[in-house]
């Protein structure tokens, strides 16, 4: 017989949110609104009802929709010191204050478990420096109607002013949660932690957060809060993205994508592994000139073709992407990725 496909098949892109249907926020330092994307899009659901977060550090707005209209009708939104009502939302002298992104979610029975990303900035002479950052964690308890804060989970390396943590797909391996962010000890490359699910989620409804670590020379015993890591390899860009567990080929994939900052390509790329830690180039899902689009792709997300977002997916999912996020031409497209022809472990 001959030998199984190795192919994956990725469709067309398509335009699933304009400009017009992405919310402006009010941006003081800048002066006035932007209808941007700032983070990936989460989904989460209701039974049949599907809601997608469109969040920045600012404002998050949640929709309903479905995967070929994500944006369709707003159900609610709020800034954040409305969204985290525990935060001590303090300004720092020169009136900035920290900013937290919703930047992936899993949904349990008894709530949503929000992944985020924080800055502490400074804004200087109207330029904008994202200062030291953490990933943490938020938990929206059924029923309630506010996010409450947990605290942060990781911290890099020697904590360095103006580095970018990014983050944070997260896969589900072997009953624990593994988050992907970069770290100051992995050369500034992708770092990685984990978590057992269980503890994690008994430990968001009593309002705490448990201890992570940081994966280290093939263990796991770096201190998630500062501790030390090795470099987790995924080749080159930015991992404000996603990841995901396919059933369907029983491995692990993960997205990485890059603007056309300083003229280079822009792009989004797919990766696969099958354990975790060790990741192979699989499809470029989009690449254009930096002279053909304005700023690029960015904020990149995987939902299943369900419209799920637990960090599982079957045979076929979607992938969700900005297209010149903070530009007056903001917009998302949607990409449909098929493993069928995909090699599936055994």
């Amino acid at each position: 017989p001959p030998p199984p496909s190795t192919e994956i098949f990725v469709s067309s892109p398509q335009l699933v949110a304009s400009h017009d249907k992405i919310q402006p926020t009010s941006i003081s330092w800048l002066g006035g609104s932007k209808a941007i994307i700032d983070a990936p899009i989460s989904t989460f659901r209701d039974g049949a009802t599907v809601y997608w977060i469109n969040s920045n550090d600012i404002l998050t707005t949640t929709h309903r929709g479905t995967v070929d209209d994500p944006f369709q009708t707003i159900s609610w939104q709020k800034p954040t010191a409305e969204l985290f009502n525990t935060l001590p939302l303090t300004k720092t002298p020169d009136g900035t204050r920290p900013g937290y992104w919703i930047v992936n979610a899993y949904q349990d029975p008894a709530g949503i478990l929000a992944f985020i990303h924080t800055e502490f900035p400074k804004v200087t002479g109207g330029v904008y420096h994202t200062g030291k950052t953490r990933i943490g964690l938020a938990w929206l308890a059924n029923g309630s109607g506010t996010f409450k804060y947990l605290g942060d989970i990781l911290i890099p390396f020697s904590d360095p002013d103006d580095y970018n943590v990014e983050g944070a797909p997260y896969v589900i391996k072997d009953g624990f949660f593994y988050v992907y962010y970069k770290d100051n000890c992995s050369g500034g490359n992708l770092a990685l932690a984990r978590a057992p699910v269980a503890d994690v989620i008994a430990s968001a409804k009593q309002g705490l957060t448990t201890t992570w670590k940081k994966y280290n020379g093939s263990s796991w015993d770096g201190a998630g809060l500062g501790g030390a890591c090795t470099r987790i390899t995924l080749g080159d860009g930015i991992t404000h993205t996603d990841a995901a567990y396919s059933t369907h080929t029983g491995k692990y994939y993960m997205l990485s994508s890059t603007m056309n900052w300083g003229g280079i390509p822009t792009w989004i790329k797919l990766y696969e592994s099958t354990d975790g830690i060790t990741w192979t180039f699989r499809k470029t899902i989009v690449e254009e000139p930096a002279s053909a689009v304005a700023e690029g792709y960015q904020y990149v997300s995987i939902v299943d073709a369900s419209g799920s977002d637990n960090g599982k997916v079957g045979q076929k999912f979607y992938i969700y992407s900005s297209k010149a996020p903070s530009s007056s031409t903001s917009a998302v497209y949607r990409w449909l990725v098929d493993l069928s022809g995909a090699t599936v472990v055994t």
